[in-house]
C-alpha cells in the first residue's frame, strides 16, 4: 500500500470506522467509537430497552431507560449512537447533550424486506465515497429470497445486501455475488476501515467463519489460511486504520466435565501480506479463561479494546492494547446506581430563564433617576483579599447546601458534584431541586444580611464589609442585583473560575456581580476610626457675666 494511501485509510479509521457487536447469550450491545463508548441493555422480552455510554476518561451515564422498541443492531458514528430496529420498525440515534433520540429515517428500499435482520450496522468511513452530514452509516442486510415477515429462524440461504444512510434517504450499494447460510444465532459483524467494508460471518454451531471485504464496488472473500482452529469472531474493530478480528477459541484443559471454556485472541490484519497475527488477551502475563456463559462484549472506546462481561455478582470492565494485555480489571458499576429520571435539565432551563427575568427587574426598572457617575471608593478604604471574600463565600454556602440536599433526600453530595451534575445533559429531578434549592437559600440569606448589617456571618468573621459608590452602605437594589448574579456565577460552568480571575484584574477587586450592582467588598479593619467628638464646653451659670469676676 502506498503511503497516501495508508495515511488515507489511517484518517477514515480514526475518524469514521466503527463497529456493532450483539451479544452471545446476552441482551446487550456494544459500540464505540474515538470519544465515547455505547451500551445497549435489552430487556428479557425484548420490547425495550436501556442505554449508558462512557466517554472516555469518565464514568458511565444513564442516557435512556425502558424505551420501547426491539433493537437489532448499534453503531457509534462520531460519538453517536446509531440505532436499528427489527422489521424496520425505525431508525434513532443519541448523543450525549440530549436525552430524547433523534428520530431517523427508516429504511424503505425495495430490495430490503421488512423481516430482513439481523442487520450489522458501522459506520461508512470511506467505502460511500467523500464524507457525508451528518455522517454515513452502513448496513450489511441478509436478504431472504422470500419477502415474508418472518426473521431467519434455521439455516436460511441468504443474499448479503450493502446499504448505506447518508441522512437523507437509504440506498443499496451491493450484494454479496453468492449466496450464504445464516443462522438466527450466527453472528453478522461489519466494520469499515477506510474504502473497504470488512463483513464477518461467523456460525455458532459449526464454529466456522467467513470474511468478506467490499471496496470499491468489487466484493472478495479474505482467506484464512492462519485462522485459529475452532476460532469463533466476538466482533472487528478498526483500531489505528487497521482491522482487528476479537476471536473466542474453545479449550478443554481443565475444564468440569460437560463445560466448556475459552481463551480470546486478538488478530491484526496485515492488508499487504493478507495475514493474520493474534496475540492472546492476558492480565499479569497470564492468559484469561472465560466460562461458556460469560464471554464479553467487545467494544472500542479511542484506540484500546474494550472488553464487558458478566460474573455471578458483577459487570466487568476492561480495556487493553493490541498486544492483548489487560491492565486491570474494573467493576462496571452503572446498573447499581439510580438512573436519572431525566426531567432535572427541563427543571434547571425553567429557573434560569426566571432567573435571567428576575435579573432584569432590577437593572432596568429600580435604576435610580440620576446619572451614573464612576464607580469609586476613599482612598482610605482598602478592597478584601480574594481569598478571605472566597473562605468567607464557602462558610455561608455550606450550611445552605446541607439544608437543601437533607430536604430533597440527597446524600453524600457535595456542592461540587451539584455543579457537574448541573453541567451534563441528563439530571435527576431531586438533584436539579437541591441544586436550585442551596442557590436561592444562599442568595436570600446574603439579601437579608446585606441589606441589614451590610456583612453576611461569614464577612463577619473575617471582618469584611459590602458597600457601594463613594463607600456608603449599598442600596437595597444593588444589594438584590450583586446577589441574583451570583446566582449565574455559580452554576454556569465557568462561573467560579470568573469569580476568582475578576477580582484581581478589576481596580476595585469587584465580580461580575458587583460590577453590575456598582459595589465591592472592603477590608472593614481599612475603616478609618474617627476620633471622640470634643465635649461640649461649659454651660454659663444663669445671670452671671464676665464683670462679676472683676
Amino acid at each position: 500500500m502506498s503511503t497516501s494511501g495508508f495515511c488515507k485509510n489511517l484518517s477514515g479509521a480514526i475518524l469514521l470506522g466503527m463497529l456493532t457487536i450483539s451479544a452471545h447469550g446476552e441482551s446487550m450491545l456494544l459500540s464505540g467509537d474515538e470519544k465515547t463508548l455505547w451500551l445497549v441493555r435489552i430487556s428479557t422480552d425484548g420490547a425495550s430497552y436501556d442505554v449508558l455510554a462512557k466517554p472516555a476518561d469518565q464514568s458511565w451515564r444513564w442516557i435512556d431507560k425502558g424505551v420501547s422498541g426491539r433493537v437489532a443492531s448499534a453503531a457509534t458514528v462520531k460519538n453517536q449512537l446509531h440505532l436499528l430496529f427489527e422489521k424496520r420498525a425505525g431508525y434513532v440515534s443519541y448523543n450525549m447533550q440530549k436525552r430524547e433520540p433523534t428520530i431517523g429515517l427508516s429504511p424503505r428500499d425495495p430490495l430490503w424486506n421488512p423481516g430482513d435482520y439481523p442487520v450489522a450496522l458501522c459506520g461508512a468511513g470511506e467505502v460511500v465515497g467523500a464524507e457525508a452530514s451528518p455522517p454515513s452509516v452502513l448496513a450489511v442486510v441478509p436478504r431472504i429470497a422470500a419477502k415474508t415477515e418472518s426473521s431467519i429462524k434455521g439455516d436460511e440461504s441468504v443474499r448479503l445486501g450493502v446499504f448505506a444512510y447518508t441522512g437523507t434517504a437509504w440506498s443499496h450499494l451491493s450484494d454479496y455475488p453468492e449466496a450464504v447460510a445464516l443462522n438466527r444465532q450466527d453472528s453478522l459483524l461489519a466494520v469499515a476501515v477506510g474504502e473497504t467494508l470488512f463483513v464477518m460471518l461467523s456460525d455458532s454451531e459449526r464454529t466456522g467463519a467467513k470474511l468478506l471485504a467490499f471496496a470499491q464496488g468489487k466484493w472478495r472473500e479474505i482467506k484464512q489460511t492462519d485462522w485459529p482452529a475452532n476460532g469463533r469472531a466476538l466482533g472487528v474493530l478498526s483500531i489505528r486504520g487497521q482491522l482487528v478480528v476479537v476471536l473466542t477459541v474453545p479449550i478443554s484443559a481443565g475444564a468440569p466435565a460437560g463445560t466448556v471454556r475459552y481463551r480470546i485472541l486478538l488478530g491484526s490484519y496485515d492488508q499487504q501480506t493478507e495475514n493474520f497475527s493474534f496475540q492472546p488477551v492476558t492480565l499479569d502475563d497470564e492468559r484469561i479463561i472465560w466460562e461458556g456463559d460469560s464471554l464479553p462484549l467487545v467494544g472500542q472506546l479511542s484506540d484500546r479494546i474494550v472488553l464487558l462481561w458478566k460474573t455471578d455478582d458483577a459487570m466487568k470492565f476492561a480495556t487493553c492494547e493490541l498486544n492483548g494485555q489487560l491492565p486491570a480489571i474494573l467493576d462496571m458499576d452503572a446498573f447499581k446506581r439510580e438512573p436519572s429520571d431525566g426531567h432535572g435539565a427541563e427543571v434547571l432551563e425553567v429557573f434560569q430563564w426566571a432567573l435571567l427575568f428576575a435579573i432584569l427587574i432590577p437593572m432596568f426598572f429600580l435604576r435610580a433617576p440620576s446619572p451614573r457617575q464612576p464607580f469609586t471608593i476613599p482612598p482610605t478604604l482598602r478592597p478584601a483579599n480574594p481569598a478571605k471574600r472566597l473562605l468567607a463565600g464557602a462558610i455561608d454556602l455550606l450550611p445552605c447546601a446541607f439544608i437543601a440536599v437533607t430536604l430533597f433526600g440527597v446524600e453524600d453530595i457535595s456542592y461540587k458534584q451539584m455543579q457537574e451534575l448541573a453541567e451534563q445533559s441528563t439530571i435527576p429531578t431531586k438533584h436539579a431541586y437541591a441544586f436550585i434549592a442551596t442557590l436561592l437559600l444562599y442568595t436570600a440569606y446574603n439579601i437579608v444580611m446585606e441589606q441589614k448589617f451590610a456583612a453576611t456571618l461569614g464577612k463577619m468573621i473575617l471582618k469584611l464589609r459590602v458597600v457601594g459608590t463613594g463607600g456608603v452602605k449599598p442600596s437595597n437594589r444593588e444589594t438584590l442585583l450583586r446577589n441574583l448574579v451570583r446566582i449565574i456565577e455559580l452554576s454556569w460552568p465557568l462561573g467560579i473560575p470568573l469569580m476568582l480571575i475578576l477580582p484581581l484584574l478589576t481596580k476595585n477587586r469587584q465580580r461580575l456581580g458587583d460590577i453590575m450592582a456598582r459595589t465591592t467588598v472592603i477590608d472593614a479593619t481599612s475603616i478609618p476610626v474617627l476620633p471622640p467628638p470634643p465635649p461640649p464646653p461649659p454651660s454659663e451659670t444663669p445671670g452671671e457675666t464676665p464683670n462679676d469676676h472683676g
